[in-house]
């Protein structure tokens, strides 16, 4: 165990030496490779970085021979950020050489920032893979959005060689966004029913993609499936929604023979040169529809994705379509659901039955059950639909059951009643005897026409609820925006009760598009409280040099239908090559050489740095060495 011991602490101080004596040295760049200038980080998404707080970011190059003098303009969004200062670190590019670098010129009204820095005398330029220029510190003044860009390449923003002339580059911009997540926007098919009897084959009509609470909708793109038996797609125009925020690129496949059963549309539109996305409400695209068939079918979303400038996705629910041509006659009750935690006992209120897409009917009878324990009835009124006054009725009521009976025969001269908007026949009147909830079942439903003869038809049953059940995500924290692949990242969620019932619910945390991290229960929490669960997120297995998206679903409650809030969607955490360091994308000398300052500190010595405690044990020192060595040259770079 000592022999291994001083083996590995002879091979520290070797390395330690070699990159030591390396510090200094400036690897030759490729002749063939292009000089870059980079804003460092190139994306700052972070809504933790609210008002009063601040960040820096670098500006480095890469890959420039005879570097001798450099200079950047910077922009950025006076209303989102301020410039606080701009520095250059003793270990720039100029490190070891003999430089002026005047203070940079700040304005914080107009959003620009110039800095330089200039060899001195007849000493040679610097060749360099990768090196700094300096570090620019921004403080929030508001949530929001700003490019870090370098402009005026080439006047403003360049590079000079030891004989004075301009150095040709790459540059590469930044961008900052501290927004609070959105709510979600309806992307929906409108009119949502298309239900006409007269719309035969060979005749046409029109559905919308229309959208509803767009917040810098900037790119979309969508699916639609329709069974091609009953209708097909004829032509696809753009709407005016996305088309208000300047010229778009718009793109739509119509397959109407998609498969054995299906038609396709695949579409979606893309500003083109726009500072900015478009917000509110629209039509995205306007679609022909040829019916070819009767029957009925669904015009149901298979894909949508939102996104604004920045290419960030935007969250969204979807509400799909129906088309029918052949008239299925319908008894339900209206309003469908009554949710509304202010119908407290003795509380009253009322539902109709109704009927709808008809024709000839002359006679209705219908069971309509509820639980006697939460609701009883004490009145009920028959409606003369279309006029019609000529008719005899009967009913009974039975609160001791739960159960009302009603029964309707019209008689002549009254005329059949056809109508294909909801008719009301019969108004019910119920008080709240306890808070819960219950279904208004229609049962033993019977519709006659004029010899008597029933007509098919469906029943749609109603619902009541004096609970509100909705629970939702505010929060979530991860421990660390960056981690070395291996290391575990703890994240903080936090989940709310919004309603007024005690829930039992799952919530699951995901990273990326859908990959699980895993799924925990929150048990009893009472309504109006918050709790926060902690996931571990063992980043084994996920890919180095990736940003992944971090994001919590609290599992819908049977009858919640605010769902909008059950997603929360957090930043960003990136995954490290264990051992890189200072984050290049390759463990080399560079990250031995910032390990080596480290070396032997702990938490609260003045070289603590906690990137180089790679086994996470609070102290720097040979176990991680020999991690670090073992990855030594390891590299996700292109």
């Amino acid at each position: 165990m000592r022999e291994r011991t001083r083996k590995l602490i002879c091979m520290f101080l070797v390395i330690t030496s070699i990159v030591s004596s390396a510090f200094f040295f400036t690897p030759q760049a490729s002749a063939t490779e292009t000089p870059k200038i980079n804003v460092e980080p190139s994306s700052i998404i972070d809504t933790s970085l609210e008002p009063g707080k601040s960040f820096i970011v670098n500006i480095t190059v890469a890959n420039v021979t005879d570097l001798f003098g450099w200079q950047i303009k910077m922009y950025f969004s006076p209303t989102v950020l301020e410039c606080k200062n701009v520095t250059v670190p003793v270990d720039n590019v100029f490190t070891g050489l003999n430089y002026n670098s005047p203070a940079a010129s700040i304005d914080n009204t107009g959003g620009t920032i110039l800095k330089l820095a200039l060899l001195v005398g007849t000493q040679p330029g610097v060749n360099t893979s990768k090196g700094m220029f300096c570090r620019i510190g921004f403080g929030v003044k508001a949530r929001g959005k700003s490019d870090l860009t370098l402009g005026n390449l080439g006047q403003f923003t360049y590079m000079l060689n030891s004989t004075g002339a301009k150095i040709a580059f790459e540059a590469f911009n930044g961008f900052f966004d501290n927004r609070l997540p959105i709510s979600p926007a309806k992307v929906y098919i409108d009119p949502e029913r298309v239900v006409d009897p007269t719309l035969t084959p060979c005749h046409n009509f029109t559905m919308n993609i229309s959208i509803a609470g767009a917040t810098g909708l900037y790119k979309w793109n969508a699916s639609l499936f329709f069974k091609n038996d009953i209708l097909n797609m004829t032509d696809v125009v753009e709407g005016s929604f996305l088309t208000a925020g300047g010229t778009t690129s718009f793109q739509a496949q119509i397959q109407n023979d998609y498969n054995a059963t299906h038609g396709k549309l695949t579409v979606g539109g893309t500003l083109v040169g726009a500072v900015s996305g478009v917000d509110g409400n629209g039509t995205l695209v306007s679609i022909t529809f040829h019916v070819i068939g009767l029957g009925n079918t669904t015009v149901e979303f298979a894909q949508v994705n939102l996104y604004d400038e920045a290419q960030v996705a935007l969250p969204y629910y979807t509400v799909g379509g129906y088309f029918d041509n052949v008239l299925v006659p319908k008894l339900y009750v209206i309003p469908p659901e009554i949710i509304d935690p202010s119908l407290l006992p003795p509380a009253r209120f009322n539902v109709t039955v109704a009927v709808d897409d008809i024709e000839n009917l002359y006679g209705y009878e219908f069971n309509l059950t509820y639980d006697n324990q939460i609701l009883a009835c004490y009145g009920i009124i028959f409606n003369s639909p279309l006029g019609e006054e000529y008719f005899t009725s009967d009913f009974e009521v039975n609160d001791a059951s739960g159960f009302i009976w009603v029964k309707v025969d019209f008689y002549p001269p009254a005329n059949p009643i056809q109508t294909y908007t909801n008719e009301t026949l019969v108004t019910i009147f119920f008080r709240v005897k306890s808070m819960g909830s219950t279904f208004l079942n229609l049962t033993d439903t019977h519709i006659t026409d004029p010899d008597g003869q029933p007509i098919y038809h469906e029943a749609h049953d109603g619902f009541f609820c004096t609970l509100i059940r909705d629970v939702a995500v505010t929060g979530m924290v991860a421990s660390t925006s960056q981690a070395y692949i291996g290391w575990l990242v703890y994240i903080n969620v936090t989940v709310l009760n919004k309603g007024n019932v005690t829930e039992t619910f799952n919530v699951k945390a995901y990273y990326g598009n859908d990959s699980l991290i895993g799924t925990l229960a929150v048990n009893n929490l009472a309504p109006e409280s918050e709790t926060t669960i902690t996931f571990t997120w063992n980043t084994t297995g996920s890919s180095p040099c990736h940003n992944y998206t971090l994001w919590a679903e609290a599992v819908a409650v049977p009858y919640e239908f605010n769902t909008g809030d059950n997603v929360f969607i957090d930043g960003y955490v990136k995954i490290l090559l264990m051992g890189d360091v200072n984050h290049d994308g390759i463990v080399e000398l560079m990250d031995f050489q910032i390990f080596s300052i480290a070396f032997g500190s702990y938490p609260g010595h003045p070289r603590w740095n906690p990137e180089c405690d790679l086994n996470q044990d609070g102290v720097v020192e040979l176990m991680d060495f020999l991690i670090l060595s073992r990855n030594f040259g390891q590299s996700c770079l292109p």
